[in-house]
């Protein structure tokens, strides 16, 4: 059975899968999650069975990520090196 997507939901399933969206952000699988960051997923499942890692939501044996909080990790990864003009008369 094919997954679902917005485009597919019957009008009372959109209004609450937007719902969620606009409350907890989008979901992403571990797969997705992994590219996100750049990693893979076995690193994030390895990562999450040592308790370390990425936050995650967990709904029964499903894991998904909120790519609000990947995009909060990233920024947080973001290295911001000081711009020194440099003088090119010695």
């Amino acid at each position: 059975m094919p997954a679902e997507t917005p485009e597919t939901l019957l009008p009372g399933a959109r209004a609450l899968f937007d719902h969620i969206v606009a409350r907890y952000g989008l979901l992403l699988d571990t797969k997705q999650a992994a590219e996100v960051v750049g990693s893979t997923a076995g690193s994030l499942e390895e990562q999450r069975a040592r308790g370390v890692g990425l936050p995650h939501v967990r709904l029964g044996r499903s894991v998904k990520y909120r790519a609000d909080q990947l995009a909060e990790f990233l920024e947080r990864q973001t290295v911001r090196p000081l711009n020194i003009e440099m003088n090119d008369a010695a």
